[in-house]
């Protein structure tokens, strides 16, 4: 199907279409598997359709950088509010004040652990950072809510394939691949995206007698992250996604960006230097000896851009 006409029909490609189409075009078996498994190592972008008629909640997230002294002091609140409940009503200020050696001496041990951690994974050059360095230079990132719990108006999202939204691809490939995955969880729950790039964070209710909304909409305490994707949601892709990684591997240029020059080109060289005596071309003749001669084309990427070439010719030369 011409690539332009795919976008305008179809809303939503299967893993089972997807994996013929690919097959089609690159003349090579791809398999749901191979699919499943791009998607896990985010070489291209899976996507959800999520059931009809059902109603599901999400909230707006956003990813937030906070210096490491901000991150580890709450952490250390924490710690001392379990250990002592009357420090939970202090602001930071007064606990920095009353345990200040001791909230020292825990920024110490922390510096002393991340230290570690970077000589083993990146090298020793971070053993010789400094404390000092390490509290003015380095940061914790983090996701947090930017809105209250509201009702998802749309069927198709992206996964961004930072949350639980992982382990139910990997479900999904295990399953493929006949043996049953680890019973693994990921309380943060499954993310979402939608078609605007904004990051939601898919969840149900406490208590579900409580669910309708109100004026002041859905009430936050009675909603946390689900364990993961909702039943009988479909993994596939957004045909604009599965385009733009047909593209990016088959390294065929896009007639807009890249011109007609590579294609007038293979033309003239193909009825240059071929030695077949016809009175006339074929189109599809001339795709042939195209794909012999320049194999940076490929058939399926010839008729998109044939069609289009023609679509242009019959609306300028009317």
């Amino acid at each position: 199907m011409n690539t332009e006409k795919l976008l305008k029909i179809k809303k939503w490609i299967g893993l089972d279409e997807a994996a013929e189409r690919l097959t089609s075009i690159f003349e090579e078996r791809i398999t749901v598997l191979d699919l499943i498994e791009l998607g896990l190592e985010r070489d291209i972008v899976l996507s959800v359709r999520l059931p009809y008629g059902e109603k599901f909640v999400g909230r707006e997230m956003v990813y937030k950088e906070i210096p490491i002294t901000e991150h580890l002091l709450e952490l250390f609140m924490f710690r001392k509010g379990c250990e002592e409940h009357s420090l939970r009503s202090l602001s930071k200020d007064e606990v920095l004040k009353s345990y200040k050696d001791e909230f020292d001496e825990y920024l110490n041990e922390e510096f002393k652990k991340t230290c570690e951690k970077l000589s083993e994974n990146y090298g020793s050059n971070y053993a010789e950072m400094s404390l000092e360095a390490f509290l003015k230079t380095a940061t914790f990132g983090d996701y947090e809510y930017v809105s209250d719990p509201k009702y998802l108006s749309e069927v198709i999202y992206d996964l961004p394939m930072i949350g639980a939204e992982v382990l139910d691809v990997q479900r999904l490939y295990s399953i493929n691949k006949g043996y049953e995955s680890k019973g693994l969880i990921n309380l943060n729950g499954p993310f979402l995206k939608d078609k605007s790039g904004k990051l939601i964070n898919l969840m149900e209710a406490f208590d579900h007698k409580s669910r309708k909304s109100s004026a002041s909409g859905l009430d936050p305490m009675n909603y946390f992250p689900c364990d993961r994707l909702p039943t009988h949601s479909e993994l596939g892709f957004r045909p604009e996604n599965l385009i733009a990684f047909e593209r990016s591997v088959s390294n065929v240029p896009d007639v807009k960006d890249a011109g007609l020059s590579l294609l007038v080109g293979a033309m003239l060289n193909v009825l240059k230097n071929t030695n077949i005596k016809q009175r006339r071309w074929t189109q599809d003749l001339l795709k042939d000896e195209i794909v012999e001669s320049c194999p940076h084309f490929t058939r399926r990427a010839l008729d998109d851009l044939f069609a289009d070439s023609n679509k242009s010719f019959k609306e300028k030369s009317n």
